[in-house]
């Protein structure tokens, strides 16, 4: 019987994953992957989908936030395969490449992304068919003059920043106002607006 080959002469290499695995279950439950890749169908060039990019991007995030430009460096140390299937290259999510996804993500409308996981969520039989929001503003002060420039108009229907009721007690200056609208049983956010101050 042949020695046994020790750890340092194996071609086998351990990958950790850490919390990924849970990560990339809540990715595929919500919907997030299939989401992106029907509003941004896949571009025969690449090797990836827009999805697959979101996929890293989000673990990513949730693993503790490296630049685009070393994301490389951080999938050779992870098990890419197991995270998001066979013959995905961790080399294919290069910046050029997830940059070119955000700005796809960007030209389908991230909203309408948005809107495609929530009703993914909100459509689910163990949600139920109870239904309440809860609905919640905050503001934004500005520094500065904010003038509009006729050479530059604003784009129609933008929010401009104006004087207004302020809750963090700086009428002087001008704001803007936040709102999130969450749905009440799952906790989901299903709207966003922001607003004129």
């Amino acid at each position: 019987m042949p020695p046994r080959a020790s750890h340092e002469t194996s071609p086998l290499r351990p990958l950790p994953v850490r919390h990924l695995p849970l990560i990339r279950y809540a990715i595929d439950e919500l919907g997030i992957r299939a989401a992106v890749d029907r509003l941004s169908p896949a571009d025969p060039r690449h090797q990836v989908t827009d999805g697959d990019c979101v996929a890293v991007m989000v673990m990513n995030i949730l693993h503790g936030r490296g630049a685009l430009y070393d994301m490389g460096t951080w999938l050779a140390d992870t098990d890419v395969e197991l995270l998001l299937g066979e013959h995905t290259p961790a080399e294919a999510f290069h910046d050029d490449r997830l940059g070119h996804a955000l700005d796809r993500l960007f030209a389908a409308g991230t909203e309408y992304i948005f809107s495609a996981v929530a009703q993914n969520v909100l459509t689910r039989p163990e949600i139920g068919t109870s239904y309440s929001a809860h609905l919640d503003t905050t503001s934004i002060s500005l520094q500065g003059a904010y003038e509009e420039d006729p050479r530059r108009p604003w784009p129609s229907g933008s929010p401009r920043p104006a004087l207004g009721y302020s809750k963090d007690l700086r009428p002087d200056l001008k704001q803007l106002i936040f709102g999130l609208t969450v749905h009440g049983p799952t906790r989901m956010p299903i709207g966003f607006s922001v607003l004129d101050g």
